[in-house]
């Protein structure tokens, strides 16, 4: 204890092998320095052998490294004098620890001067530190936790004395010490694992720059940040110059504290790393200091190490011999255990080993020559990750389907709608086709193109075609005739086959003497199939594809997953997409039948849910994003017979393998590969169990396939390093069609197989588990996945360049909302011309596949640039997919005055709001809009009204208004905000969305949908017409919903029709929907918000009540739920809402009240209004609607006697499609459940419109 002259030393008995456990115990001992001194030993004496261990345990705050020498020989001279019986005698000594402390200041001097060491230290990090990477891209076993808990372990790492006398020497030779060698070795370990090229590295100084400090016991040291620039792929040598200049300048500029430059920089901090370096480096070069006690023989004791202060800590020591040659370098590799497991931290160690090793001979090899593994260790890896010979037969793929036409002719082979094919029928449909192929000079090595919609008669010509010997090549029919034309002219197919021709073809009659060739004659290496995929130039490419890759792929695929006769793959990929090829061709080649969808039915989760259940769909293929939409679907619990379903295309996240699981009681398999490798080359199936990684690994190698993770040089890299993947084996394809060039230097040869043997080089990043298992990490390229589309920025940037006024154009893909990819393009146009991205975006839709046109395109007048001039995709704006015009900002003193109004209500900085932004597009809602209304009338004397706001929703819209010298109520009201149909966004191309009114009749809630609905999407709410005409009064909702479709009709004269309804208006929408269908109209989307289909008996004075009424509009406390919105006065209470119509009237007027708008005479008008709807909210015709329907439930009304959505059952034919909102009924408008809803009905509605 502090006061205490002597600390009495007992010794702790411990039983036999009990020493290392005692020890453990006490190590982690917390110091309380307000209490104690910042140093305790204990002594431990086995009982058994008696051997005893003494434990110093020391603060950092009183000691270091260093101090440990000092303090040992004191201790050892106190320990011999009080065995001869006489006090220790200490010299004394010249300098203190508070000397030292004095000296510090004064060399630092005051922050104050600009001349100080300080100020000009502080000066140098900045500049050596400025842009350092606030943390090293290193591979781990798993992703840094958000905390790091502090726990490490050790490996060991040694040099042996060879190759601690070549760093000696190649340190003396370069004028550099043996740490900086060291640091060189690290430096470049770490490049070569994934650090990049701007490598900082954490080491200590003694500090002890003076003689009279070094006998000190006290904390000195000091940390210094190394940062090394490994650009270049210098050779060893030459690095090393580099670390040498790093290092030096460092240590000139060590007086500083750590701390100090820390706080001077402020870099991020995170609980889960340490700030600027997370690798730490220190190289102990003196003795090791021992502990003499006279005649007991003392030796160190090992401690482990249970803790990590940094990912990863190399602690080394030289060691000499008596006459000073080197003997060795060694320490250990301290490591997190957040981060790594023992293995990887081994593999670390023996890489930087081998590293130095080979340096110390070879200086001038260039660090991407520098070997990580030996020979034989790599060998080894690569046979292990690679073992999958299997002894397939060669075949073609008719061979395979006449086997099973042969041995079951009659079993069903394709279904689609209503019709079925046997394998007999599809065999002699197909022969008869082929025959008429071959009059047209169809054979091997040809190209019949093929632009047919998914149907019976797409089979049968691409079994026709490979019957007659030649290749298919698919053309999606809805592709723009530009690039038809394109693919037909590089392709330069025999024959064309679409709607016309096939019909032509199969009632032509052949004579007998055309023969088919035996499907024995065809080659298996002749093509199979030619797949254009995206091209980085601006060109598609054609992938030829041979009968015995694709052959190699479908006899794996049932070896691994084993079809039977009554499994049923369902086809909805399109054909020009390379999963159709097994589709197609998997089931009907080992006996099993094939499902089609309609065309373009798998853009529909509800009707591919229908289909899954109706045709005991076993096995099916889903793109992630496309299997994200159809788990959201409430019919697909019921696909209870699917079996297995595969995904391929992009990366599988975790969190949707997990939803998959809990939704779904079938396989999920997760497959990857591109076109050039017949489709997929790697496969893992996911499992309940093992769903917590950021995504899916993709597996392992397929049978007769070998994949490659390389670095640059084709060198494989270690286990859970990042490199590009190649693939070897039976499935490559021959090359791109014509493209000999591009062909060869894709693909490219294998230094691990036979002479002759080529790999393709995939351009996608991975990395290998240490037992092989392959992640997919990304691309080394700018080709970019899209809703499983492969695309070339290139040649969207090539057809954005082809429109006239457009000199400069980049396509990235953005994902600015989780889950929500999309493919931007920005352009600069030239000097005078005036672009617009909308026309810009049309023109290009008129030549690339839907898939390939960009969601946006903006206008730039530059694309941001890096300080070397290169392109910076990291600081293009986000894509601005609903402000129209410019976000120039407020210009006037009206406008200023309205933006910090705007601000005020919407909480946001008033300095980032443009004059020209929408109110609704930045998050404004129907509550809001209502504050906004109050807060400009109240600050301007303005009778502004709330149609106002929906026809000029901007800052400057309105200032011009109110500046203006008509401006009055009549002028600004000029429209009726009680109209029947009241367009909130009456621009957009794309079919409008009509929102029907809940019992109170007013539309106007739904204007929180604006920010969540694409801006070309116009955005309508229909009123009741009794708020303006007290002499209406309807007798049903089928005379509502006559009304109302009436009102449509004038806004769009055609379908599809999209219908939105709150509460009652779920009624009125369901009765619109099924009446637009029986007079033969297109119905899209049909959504209702907690709404429900009662009968009058039903109703309680609750629901129509005037409490009811206030409960509607979002006004009552307990119908704000999650939301927090709306107005709440004692005179209306939770529990008894009825109120009289004077309480009504007053809570309806008061400023802010989202009714407070209305004019007076609709006010009056409301509870007569809301009444009559309550009334006819039972009197629904029965008629069905024959579509799906989108369901939003408030979750927080749910319970006892409350209906259920199945209560629309006996009223909706299709599926009904359940979303909870986490919020009151009366909140359904407000924008908490408007942030669930929103997002739900955009995309919704991309899907119903790209259907």
């Amino acid at each position: 204890m502090i006061g205490e002259p002597v600390a009495r030393l007992s010794v702790v008995e411990v039983a036999a092998g009990g020493l290392e456990e005692a020890v453990r115990r006490v190590e982690g001992y917390c110091f309380d320095l307000a209490a104690e001194v910042p140093v305790r030993a204990w002594l431990f004496q086995e009982a058994a052998s008696g051997e005893r261990v003494l434990l110093l345990l020391m603060h950092h705050i009183a000691s270091d490294g260093w101090s440990v020498g000092p303090l040992l020989h004191e201790l050892g001279t106190a320990y011999q004098a009080r065995m001869a019986g006489e006090p220790p005698v200490w010299d004394a000594m010249p300098t203190q620890y508070a000397d030292y402390t004095l000296w510090q200041q004064e060399l630092l001097g005051s922050s104050e001067d600009p001349a100080s060491t300080v100020n000009s230290q502080l000066a140098y990090w900045r500049k050596a530190l400025e842009g350092v990477p606030e943390e090293l891209a290193l591979p781990s076993d798993r992703p840094r936790p958000a905390v790091g808990s502090s726990r490490g372990a050790t490996v060991g790492l040694s040099l042996d004395a060879e190759v601690h006398t070549r760093v000696v020497r190649m340190a003396r030779e370069r004028g550099a010490s043996v740490f900086m060698v060291l640091h060189t070795a690290l430096v470049a370990l770490l490049t070569r694992i994934g650090a990049c090229t701007d490598v900082p590295v954490g080491s200590v100084t003694a500090g002890r720059t003076d003689e009279s400090l070094e006998d000190l016991v006290g904390f000195f040291v000091n940390t210094l940040v190394l940062r090394t620039d490994t650009s270049g792929n210098p050779s060893f040598a030459e690095l090393l110059d580099r670390v040498r200049e790093v290092d030096l300048a460092a240590y000139e500029h060590q007086d500083v504290p750590f701390e100090r430059v820390v706080e001077e920089l402020n870099p991020t901090r995170t609980a889960g790393r340490h700030p600027l370096f997370q690798v730490m480096l220190v190289l102990q070069n003196t003795a090791r200091p021992l502990l003499e006690l006279g005649p007991v023989r003392t030796a160190p004791e090992p401690v482990t190490v249970r803790n990590a202060k940094f990912d990863l800590f190399a602690e080394l020591e030289e060691t000499f011999d008596p006459q000073g040659h080197p003997t060795g370098i060694h320490g250990v590799l301290e490591y997190a255990t957040d981060l790594y497991d023992q293995p990887t931290a081994d593999r670390l160690a023996q890489a930087f080993t081998l590293l130095l090793d080979t340096a110390g001979t070879q200086p001038d090899l260039r660090l991407s020559d520098l070997p990580l593994t030996d020979p034989a260790t790599q060998q080894a890896q690569l046979a292990a990750w690679n073992n999958t010979t299997r002894p397939y037969p060669p075949t073609t793929l008719p061979t395979l389907f006449e086997k099973h036409a042969t041995r079951t002719p009659e079993h069903t082979a394709l279904i689609h709608d209503n019709h079925t094919l046997t394998y007999r029928q599809l065999n002699e449909r197909a022969n008869q086709l082929a025959r008429c192929l071959i009059l047209r000079g169809v054979g091997p090595e040809r190209i019949v193109a093929v632009k047919l919609p998914r149907s019976i008669e797409l089979v049968v010509a691409l079994y026709a075609i490979h019957k007659a010997g030649a290749a298919y090549m698919p053309i999606d029919p809805s592709y723009p005739q530009d690039r038809i034309d394109y693919l037909l002219e590089d392709a330069q197919p025999v024959l064309v086959i679409d709607e016309g021709t096939y019909d032509s073809l199969s009632t032509q009659q052949v004579p007998a003497a055309v023969r088919l060739p035996s499907p024995g004659e065809i080659d298996p290496r002749s093509p199979a199939y030619v797949i254009y995929t995206s091209g980085s130039t601006g060109r598609p490419k054609g992938v030829v594809v041979p009968h015995s890759g694709i052959v190699n792929r479908l006899l794996w695929m049932q070896d691994e997953y084993g079809l039977d006769a009554d499994d049923r793959i369902l086809q909805k990929t399109t054909s020009s997409f390379d999963v159709s090829v097994w589709e197609f061709f998997w089931p009907l080649a080992v006996g099993a039948s094939l499902v089609l969808a309609k065309p373009e039915g798998h853009r529909d989760p509800g009707y591919l849910a229908e289909l899954i259940r109706e045709k005991a769909v076993t096995t099916l293929h889903f793109v992630p994003s496309m299997l994200e939409v159809f788990l959201q679907h409430d019919a697909v619990r019921g696909c209870t017979g699917l079996r297995r379903v595969f995904c391929s295309g992009e990366a599988l996240s975790g969190d949707l393998a997990r939803r998959f699981h809990t939704t779904l009681d079938a396989e999920l398999h997760n497959l990857y590969g591109p076109t050039e490798a017949s489709v997929d080359v790697t496969y893992w199936r996911s499992t309940p169990l093992h769903t917590d990684g950021a995504t899916v690994p993709i597996g392992r190698p397929v049978a007769n396939t070998r994949m490659f993770v390389l670095d640059s040089g084709l060198r494989p890299v270690l286990p859970g390093v990042v490199g590009e993947l190649y693939i070897a084996g039976a499935q490559l394809a021959r090359g791109y069609l014509g493209r000999a060039g591009l062909s060869a230097e894709r693909f490219v040869a294998c230094p691990w197989g036979p002479a002759g043997e080529r790999m393709y080089r995939t351009g996608d990043l991975a990395r290998g588990s240490a037992d092989g298992v392959l992640e997919y990490m990304g691309r080394a390229d700018d080709q970019v996945k899209v809703r499983g589309f492969r695309i070339e920025p290139g040649e969207v940037e090539a057809a954005l360049m082809a429109c006239a006024g457009v000199v400069r154009a980049v396509v990235v893909a953005r994902e600015d909302r989780p889950g929500d990819q999309r493919l931007v393009g920005y352009v600069v146009p030239a000097v005078g011309t005036a672009l617009e991205g909308v026309s810009v975006r049309a023109r290009l839709a008129a030549r690339l596949p839907e898939f390939m046109v960009p969601s946006v395109v903006m206008v730039l007048e530059q694309l941001p640039l890096t300080p070397n001039g290169k392109l910076d995709r990291r600081v293009l704006p986000a894509p601005e997919y609903a402000v129209a015009g410019s976000s120039r900002a407020a210009a006037t003193p009206t406008e200023a005055w309205l933006a910090e109004v705007f601000a005020e209500v919407l909480g946001v900085d008033a300095t980032r709001i443009g004059a020209e932004e929408s109110f609704f597009d930045l998050g404004g809602h129907s509550l809001l809009a209502a504050r906004l209304i109050s807060r400009i009338r109240t600050g301007r004397t303005v009778e502004l009204g709330i149609r106002t706001l929906f026809n000029t929703p901007t800052i400057g819209g309105l200032a011009a208004l109110i500046d203006s010298d008509t401006v009055g109520a009549d002028a600004i009201e000029a429209a009726d905000p009680l109209a029947v149909m009241l367009p909130l966004r009456a621009g957009g191309h794309r079919p409008p969305v009509f929102c029907i009114h809940p019992a109170v009749g007013i539309g106007w809630v739904y204007s929180g949908l604006l920010r969540y609905l694409d801006a070309d999407t116009p955005l309508y709410v229909l009123q009741s017409p009794m708020l303006s005409d007290p002499a209406e009064r309807p007798a049903s909702l089928v005379e509502i919903a006559e009304t109302y479709i009436s009102q449509m009709r004038k806004v769009r004269s055609t379908g599809p029709y999209h219908l939105v309804g709150w509460s009652f208006g779920g009624g009125v929408a369901q009765e619109i929907a099924a009446r637009l269908q029986s007079e033969g109209d297109e119905v899209g989307l049909v959504a209702v918000l907690d709404g429900y289909p009662v009968t009058p008996e039903e109703l309680t004075v609750e629901t129509s009540g005037l409490g009811a009424l206030l409960d509607s509009v979002g006004m009552l406390p307990a119908s704000r739920g999650a939301a927090g919105e709306g107005i709440g006065r004692a005179a209306v209470d939770d529990r008894s809402p009825d109120i009289d119509e004077q309480q009504f009237l007053g809570l309806a007027a008061e400023p802010g009240s989202p009714l407070s708008l209305l004019p007076a005479r609709a006010l009056a008008l409301l509870p007569r209004v809301f009444a009559t709807h309550v009334a006819l909210s039972g009197a629904i015709s029965g008629r069905v609607f024959g579509g799906d329907l989108l369901f939003f439930s408030a979750a927080l009304d749910r319970g006892d006697g409350r209906p259920t959505p199945d209560a629309w059952r006996p009223y909706v034919a299709g599926a009904i499609d359940v979303t909870d909102v986490p919020v009151a009924h009366g909140a359904m408008t407000g924008p908490d459940a408007l942030a669930v809803i929103g997002p739900v009905l955009a995309a919704r509605l991309r899907t119903t419109v790209s259907a």
